[in-house]
């Protein structure tokens, strides 16, 4: 380990192994002010009449060793990446119901090519091209869903991964359209 792997490790880069979940979970305890909650795909189970049987709560975890500074600083960096000029996630701009998202590219290298070496990839084989990340959040002012992406030999993250994660936002919205239809509470 070098000076060098801390600082490429926190700005996201180096030998990194996060699973599309992993990134999820990290980001929304970002989010909503540093709670780190269990994960889980199940809201609560139903009798065929509808009746509740069993309803899963949420179940922190514990918190973030990061001020409160900080995580409104990295916040106020992820709305940045979506919605300021030349912005890497731009394509989260102009979400329905006018809600902002915040979120971050990203790019995971598959094979090292050397160094100083780029190549077009069109000349890379599939197998070899990078994978595309998105993760992203909104509304950025009070969140309410977290999304991860990964492509597989995808490329870049704007442009692969974050049109998916825009259908996926914007399909959350449409579903809670009474939240966001005219003036937010």
């Amino acid at each position: 380990w070098v000076d060098g792997d801390t600082v490429s490790v926190s700005i996201g880069q180096g030998m990194n192994l996060w699973t599309p979940l992993q990134l999820a979970t990290a980001y929304a305890a970002i989010v909503n002010g540093g709670t780190r909650y269990r994960p889980h795909v199940l809201k609560r189970i139903e009798e065929p009449d509808g009746r509740v049987v069993k309803t899963v709560e949420p179940e922190a975890l514990g918190e973030l060793a990061i001020s409160p500074q900080t995580l409104a600083a990295v916040r106020s960096g992820l709305v940045g990446v979506v919605n300021e000029p030349h912005g890497t996630g731009a394509v989260m701009k102009n979400l329905p119901f006018g809600v902002v998202a915040g979120g971050k590219t990203g790019t995971a290298q598959v094979v090292a090519l050397p160094q100083g070496a780029r190549a077009d990839e069109e000349d890379v084989e599939h197998q070899e091209r990078d994978h595309a990340w998105f993760v992203t959040f909104a509304p950025a002012d009070d969140p309410r869903i977290v999304v991860s992406v990964l492509v597989e030999h995808g490329g870049h993250g704007g442009s692969a991964a974050a049109p998916i994660a825009r259908d996926v936002v914007t399909r959350f919205l449409e579903d809670e359209a009474d939240l966001y239809a005219g003036n937010r509470p």
